[in-house]
């Protein structure tokens, strides 16, 4: 045997001697570490099934040797009929457990994967438990002291979860969201939790009388401590509704002192709403604005809803509207101007309807609204409250044809009285007939 060989025959047996003492040394380690997490499993199982009214259990518990802990086979059921209201497929935490015994806990824990999640529930009969769980969460320590700015976002481990089905009925909904596959990875240089997931969900609404609706989902964000600065990108595909199909929206969400804000961006029709919510203030805004917006480019219909739509082709919309609401005033007001067109085939002749308007919970106020076309020549300025169905302004119907073919020209003046309002006009022309001083009371 050669020097070389000789010398290699020497590492090899010294490897073999340290591993195995290492193994010796790790065997209590390990067992210990088995039977802290069985324990842990085990008070988490009683204090589950003491105060929710679920039932736990799982089929295997396979702790791995330096890298993996597994637990397979996840059920939690309903304690009063024994449905399964969450089943798991499974769940790997991986490790290092000489960092572990370095009682180097930051960096001990690499990653967890939950995998093949399963959730049924139906709130007529589990409310019992969601309440259960509302109760646990509410007696954690420090709970009843929440504040945005003390949320930490900071994860011990990167998480990946995977394959989830959530089934949920109740309250007129009956939906499930499928979710592919959500990560999420805290990066401490910057104290970033940065978040990605995608799916899909479909459903049925009571108020829409059960059409059934679906639509994919694609979300990614950047979320910091205490959420300021944090920005979150939702993107919307394939959305559908009975026999219509809606077009591509993507939605920018951020939040910055307090305030939250919601904006769509990257939309290929000329359509932007812009919505934010003051927390400290309670004023939640609402901006909507368009530019020859042309509804049939972002719906589309099969089936005997398509000729309707057909008829929607050519409407075209250019619109600014804002809205104020005060989540504890309960004040509302809102404004709005621009103009609207509508084709032959809605309107003999087709119009163009241009408006200014402005209102709040108790009246609202038109002082521009012209109407024209091969058909209509009008304007008028109008203000009407709520209150009494009180009606004020006038109204200029210069010219007006009628289905018949007759034209109607005619001035109104509308005064409000103290329930309804009275309308005079002091003549009205149709055709080549003149009526003097109508007048209608309401």
């Amino acid at each position: 045997m050669n020097k070389r060989s000789a010398a290699g025959s020497i590492h090899i047996m010294i490897f073999l001697m340290l591993f195995l003492a290492s193994l010796l040394c790790i065997g209590p380690a390990y067992k210990s570490l088995t039977e802290l997490l069985s324990g842990k499993v085990d008070e988490f199982r009683t204090e589950l099934e003491n105060k929710t009214g679920l039932t736990f259990s799982y089929s295997s518990m396979s702790p791995s040797i330096l890298t993996v802990f597994s637990v397979k086979g996840i059920v939690l059921k309903s304690a009063a009929d024994q449905s399964d209201v969450m089943k798991i497929r499974k769940v790997v935490l991986r490790y290092s457990l000489v960092k572990l015994l370095k009682k180097d806990t930051q960096h001990a824990f690499k990653s967890l994967t939950i995998d093949g999640i399963t959730v049924d529930y139906d709130d007529a009969s589990d409310r019992a438990i969601a309440d259960g769980l509302i109760a646990l969460i509410r007696n954690q320590p420090g709970s009843g002291q929440f504040s945005l700015e003390n949320v930490s976002v900071e994860l011990p481990v990167d998480v990946i979860i995977k394959n989830v089905s959530v089934h949920y009925r109740g309250n007129g909904v009956d939906v499930t969201v499928g979710l592919k596959k959500l990560s999420a990875e805290y990066d401490r240089a910057s104290e970033t939790l940065e978040v990605s997931a995608g799916g899909s969900a479909k459903g049925m609404l009571d108020r829409f009388k059960k059409t059934p609706l679906s639509g994919k989902f694609s979300l990614s964000g950047s979320i910091r401590n205490g959420f300021d600065g944090s920005t979150f990108l939702a993107r919307f595909s394939s959305l559908t509704g009975g026999d219509f199909s809606f077009g591509r929206l993507n939605f920018l969400f951020s939040y910055s002192n307090r305030l939250v804000s919601m904006r769509t961006i990257q939309n290929s029709f000329p359509l932007m709403l812009l919505c934010s919510y003051d927390i400290d203030s309670g004023d939640a805004d609402f901006t909507l604005r368009t530019n020859r917006f042309l509804p049939s480019s972002f719906v589309s219909a099969g089936g005997l809803r398509k000729e309707t739509l057909q008829k929607l082709a050519s409407v075209s919309l250019s619109v600014n509207a804002h809205a104020v609401y005060n989540t504890k005033t309960s004040k509302f007001e809102y404004s709005s101007d621009g103009t609207v067109h509508l084709s032959d085939n809605l309107v003999p002749g087709a119009l163009d309807a241009s408006y200014r308007l402005s209102g709040d919970s108790r009246s609202i106020h038109v002082p521009r609204l012209v109407l024209q076309g091969k058909n209509y020549d009008a304007d008028m300025s109008l203000s009407y409250e709520f209150a009494g169905m009180r009606l004020s302004g006038t109204a200029d119907a210069k010219r007006v044809v009628l289905p018949n073919g007759s034209v109607v020209s005619a001035e109104l003046f509308f005064d409000p009285l103290t329930r309804g309002f009275q309308c005079f006009s002091p003549q009205v022309f149709l055709n080549d007939k003149t009526f003097t001083a109508l007048q209608l009371t309401v």
